[in-house]
């Protein structure tokens, strides 16, 4: 039978209840306690003041924690606004023991300064505290809460009874020099956003009574004079003066926020973007201290639209340093490219740069955010065309959050990780699998393969990929995650910064400096020999799958999990090897068995014999012989006997730009000059077409065709620099230096071993080499006469 309206059965208590008397089953009798109920109404109010809208996502997001918590018999929320009104019923609040209020503000709008709107809202504020518990969740840092319209002290409250009002509470601070609190002082709780604060509030709100529980309280006096003396007028003071007093009372977080936020407009959706792209662990409260600090001032437009402060932006500039400021540029470039994608389907959110006919812009470079293609803007402008469905899966999208094609097919993404860590490397329903935990927000490579409808396909993938996961090797890419999204097979990889070899070959018939050949070749075979050992096979080797890092290192990626086992596959892998290493080597990819070593004609004489026989090994069906093959790829003493016959370049970037080449120093007129500044600034890394515009010329100054003209730029600079140089990407170019001379990485090296020395207490040793990186250095400032924003920029 069920139990009474308003009870239940108590289970425990029943079975002790048998246990003792012992009786049969037709003598047993329910024991029933009362239903536990929640009994407490919540009203969640947000403050609408103008320097609200940043925490509108937390509003959002304790709304729905707070109503799914099932702590509350209801959760209300309302809106209080700028003069001091509460929409709807939220300000007749009933004294019934049953309802708590929970006010999210800053506390600095102008309803809590003097006038009729701040009397208004105090008197709402005190309406509430004498009828229910009340308390303020602050949502600034903590540092900042003295320089509020309702500072808090720290120290200990209690309550007479459980959801006694505020007014009723006791509250002593911790500080007992502290001035005594007028008699009949009302004090509300003030809380930060975070669970330890929470867990204490709530514990008072349901305290019998008399339980002191730590936290803060402001005592809910009348509203601070618009004209308080503890309130600085910021539009007074000079933009010095206002940088350093942010300086001075702003997190390190902060401050490094404003200096990227100044590299564009300081509108509330940019600057989310912009932090969440630049912090390894973007915080709102960092954001509000920006927008508090008094740098900004509100401009016309929707909630949220700011300006920097005359003089601002440019102070901030001068202390951003030159890499952060290119990760921030990145950002912008990376935008366009999201807004290019997206074009169609969500035009108007964002402000950005639209190149015109003319090659000038129709906003100002310091307003914006983002450069989009001229196809965006058409597809932007013209609503009444669909667009294109994307290739990326819409299932795939709930984690991953695409952010540039990396190929026009849209088959390789780069992507944002924004799933929570995933380390359980079984499948799910879903038929994924995970073995590496990916931190949220890693920027990640995505591979779309063939849809794979038939199931041993689709099992055979699986099997694969998820062995790849498991395999880490210094040549070869991480698989972070794998699986199929309805029918289309996906692997996730890391993203790797640097430059692919058939981008480097793919200008000066495929050659390489010999140095870079052998130790390419000797990577390689390490890499091969780690996937077979783990019974797999890459399945599709070739130059435009093997990733070089700036340092030289090479990673093969872009597996082939289909095709990754089978007993033809190893054998493909190591022809593919050969047909890689024989276009560096001779400049064909024909292999044919035995490889005459006078073909070899791009090694050194002594090294012909040696590769020839290494080309055969891998070429034989034998197993031992191909192992044998990759075993002399590997050989130490190739890299040594490559480097004593490579006289290297030596570029000189740490003073005025000069050029060391085998026949002399290469003369460089003042264009390619700058593009090759710009090259070195990022070696090892693709520019992009976009970098080199804004870097090479001043707005106003580019020529009618950037583009084409960086092309014949690069070309000649190619012509100048020798082949296996100068790597041409689709969207933009690359210079790898690993074999050659760079004072810019000398010096970094020499700088870092003098840290771990002087870590190691080796100070003498530390001191010889910290002189040493001085004295790269020249007597000019570096990159000396080079035109061009970019290098005025790394000389500042």
């Amino acid at each position: 039978a069920d139990a009474p309206v308003g009870h239940e059965v108590d289970e425990a208590a029943t079975a002790d209840r048998i246990a003792r008397l012992g009786a049969g089953p037709e003598w047993w009798l329910p024991v029933l306690r009362p239903v536990r109920e929640r009994w407490l109404r919540l009203h969640l109010v947000h403050d609408a003041g103008p320097t609200m809208p940043v925490w509108r996502p937390l509003v959002r997001e304790l709304q729905a924690a707070l109503a799914q918590s099932g702590v509350f018999r209801t959760v209300t929320l309302h809106r209080a606004d700028p003069d001091g009104t509460v929409r709807g019923d939220g300000a007749q609040i009933p004294a019934d023991g049953r309802t708590v209020m929970l006010l999210i503000s800053d506390c600095m709008g102008p309803q809590w300064r003097a006038g009729p709107d701040g009397d208004r809202w105090f008197a709402t504020l005190r309406r509430w505290a004498r009828r229910t518990p009340l308390a303020v969740l602050q949502p600034l840092p903590e540092q900042l809460w003295r320089d509020t319209a309702l500072p808090p002290v720290p120290g200990r409250l209690s309550a007479p009874h459980r959801a006694a009002p505020s007014a009723s509470l006791a509250f002593t601070p911790y500080d007992t020099a502290a001035p005594r609190a007028p008699e009949g002082t009302v004090h509300v709780p003030v809380l930060e956003p975070g669970p330890e604060w929470l867990a204490n509030w709530a514990a008072l709100v349901a305290s019998p009574g008399g339980t002191p529980y730590p936290g803060a309280a402001a005592a809910l006096h009348r509203p601070l004079p618009a004209d308080a003396d503890d309130r600085t007028d910021v539009a007074r003071l000079s933009p010095e003066e206002l940088v350093l007093r942010f300086r001075a009372s702003a997190s390190p977080q902060a401050y490094r926020l404003a200096g990227h936020l100044a590299l564009g407009r300081p509108d509330l959706p940019v600057m989310r973007l912009v932090q969440a792209a630049v912090e390894p662990d973007p915080r709102p409260q960092h954001l509000a201290e920006v927008i508090l600090g008094g740098l900004l001032t509100t401009v016309a437009g929707p909630p949220g639209s700011y300006a920097f402060r005359p003089g601002v932006r440019e102070l901030l500039l001068r202390g951003l340093p030159r890499t952060a400021r290119n990760r921030t540029h990145d950002l912008l470039l990376r935008t366009g490219g999201l807004i290019d994608d997206r074009a169609g389907r969500s035009p108007g959110e964002f402000r950005a740069l639209i190149p015109s006919r003319k090659g000038t812009e129709r906003a100002g470079p310091n307003e914006s955010f983002a450069t989009i293609s001229e196809e965006s803007v058409r597809q932007l402008t013209v609503r009444e065309r669909p667009s294109a469905p994307s290739p990326f899966p819409p299932g795939l999208g709930a984690r991953y959050r695409p952010t540039r094609r990396l190929t026009p097919s849209g088959r390789i993404w780069l992507a944002e990780d924004t799933g929570p860590d995933r380390t359980a490397p079984d499948r799910t329903a879903a038929d994924r699998t995970a073995a590496h935990p990916v931190p949220t927000n890693r920027t990640v490579v995505i591979r779309l393969h063939d849809p794979a409808t038939d199931p041993a396909a689709r099992q055979a993938f699986l099997h694969n990929a998820r062995r790849l996961t498991r395999l880490s090797h210094p040549n070869l890419v991480t698989v972070l995650d794998a699986g199929i999204e309805g029918d289309v097979p996906y692997v996730v990889m890391e993203h790797l910064d640097g430059i692919a070899l058939g981008a480097l070959t793919r200008s000066g018939d495929g050659q390489l400096p010999v140095p870079l050949t052998v130790s390419v070749g000797a990577q390689l075979a390490r890499a091969l020999t780690a996937l077979h050992r783990a019974g797999l096979a890459h399945g599709g080797l070739e130059a435009s799958r093997v990733v070089l890092l700036p340092d030289g290192t090479v990673r093969l990626s872009l597996f082939e999990p289909a095709l990754a086992s089978g007993p033809g596959s190893r054998p493909a892998d190591l022809r593919a090897l050969c047909e890689v290493l024989l276009r560096l080597t001779s400049g064909t990819s024909r292999p044919t068995v035995p490889v005459d070593s006078r073909r070899l004609d791009r090694l050194p004489t002594a090294l012909r014999i040696h590769y020839a026989h290494a080309f055969d090994q891998l070429l034989s069906p034998s197993p031992a012989a191909q192992a044998r093959g990759l075993d002399l790829l590997g050989d130490p003493g190739l890299l040594t006997r490559a480097g004593e016959a490579y006289p290297p370049r030596r570029y000189r970037a740490l003073g005025p730009l000069r050029v060391g080449l085998p026949d002399g120093p290469a003369d460089l007129p003042r264009d390619e000059r700058a593009l090759l500044a710009m090259l070195l600034l990022k070696h090892g890394r693709t520019v992009t077409h976009e970098e080199l515009r804004w870097g090479l010329w001043d707005p106003g100054n580019e020529p009618r065709n950037p583009r084409g003209e960086t092309t014949r730029l690069a070309k000649r600079l190619a012509e100048i620099l020798g082949p296996g140089v100068l790597a041409t990407a689709a969207h933009g170019y690359a210079l790898h230096t690993s074999t050659d001379e760079l004072d810019l990485v000398r010096c970094d090296e020499l700088v870092r071993r003098a840290d771990a020395a002087r870590l190691e207490g080796s100070l003498t040793e530390a001191h010889g080499l910290v002189s040493g990186a001085l004295s790269l250095w020249g007597d000019a400032e570096p990159l000396a006469g080079v035109p061009g924003p970019a290098a005025r920029t790394a000389r500042t």
